[in-house]
């Protein structure tokens, strides 16, 4: 298993590459005391609170591991074959 820790904010997402599968987590909102998540994959949307951890797929979790102005610092647990990317930099082939 490995960590991986990524500062968010709201509109900004993170793809997960998991096996032959991909899954997107945009946040949607970051306020108060928990951060708004929607999996693209089925839309689901999930509040998870500071310190919460959300469970993505199988082996695969992410927690709110800090909350400050605005941005959410987020820590992906993940098996090693698990590709997590911040969608910012992906380059798409075109």
């Amino acid at each position: 298993m490995t960590n991986l820790v990524l500062t968010r904010k709201a509109g900004q997402s993170v793809r997960l590459i998991i096996g032959d599968k991909t899954e997107y987590v945009e946040i949607l909102e970051v306020t108060g005391g928990f951060c708004k998540f929607r999996l693209l994959s089925n839309l689901q949307v999930e509040r998870v609170r500071f310190r919460d951890e959300l469970q993505i797929a199988e082996g695969v979790s992410v927690q709110v591991v800090d909350l400050a102005k605005g941005h959410a610092k987020l820590n992906f647990t993940a098996p090693r074959d698990v590709h997590i990317l911040r969608t910012e930099l992906i380059k798409e082939d075109v």
